[in-house]
């Protein structure tokens, strides 16, 4: 859950990827600000210290642990906000682009299937969501908030609100 400037650099230089789970910071962050003060508590799931140095960030839930709503986690990426409502680490919050991206493209890479998945091009697997909002573009706050209209696996619809 934790990771030092140190070790993200480590990560770099070993070309290790970082996984992070916004969802726990949102769950326990104001446990673990408590317990172990903010400047430690700080260092749960450094989204933007792991980004800065061009590592390849994903994002998980650990279910049943956490939500598997990955618009929760995505949002929670963005805003880093606890259930309190207290913003942990704001320098850590990353873009919704960023946030995007670890559960995309980078999820795709980090299980190697990168020429098949995770972008929409042309020859790729088209596995996707439809949403009804754009987390691009909504105020950071709103976007654990936007649902999938419609799941898309390799061209069939297989869900649609």
């Amino acid at each position: 859950y934790f990771a030092r400037p140190d070790q993200l650099a480590a990560y770099r230089r070993l070309a290790i990827g970082a996984s992070m789970m916004p969802p726990h910071l949102m769950l326990y962050g104001d446990v673990q600000m408590e317990l172990l003060g903010p400047q430690r508590a700080a260092m749960e799931a450094p989204m933007a210290s792991a980004v800065a140095p061009v590592l390849t960030v994903t994002l998980h839930c650990d279910c049943p642990s956490a939500s598997p709503n990955m618009m929760a986690a995505i949002g929670t990426a963005v805003t880093r906000k606890t259930l309190s409502g207290q913003v942990l680490a704001p320098r850590e919050r990353v873009s919704p682009y960023a946030a995007l991206l670890g559960v995309t493209r980078n999820a795709a890479y980090s299980y190697r299937e990168e020429a098949l998945k995770g972008t929409i091009a042309a020859g790729t697997i088209a596995d996707l969501v439809i949403l009804d909002g754009n987390p691009l573009t909504v105020d950071p706050a709103a976007i654990r908030d936007i649902r999938v209209t419609e799941t898309i696996k390799r061209g069939t619809t297989i869900f649609r609100r």
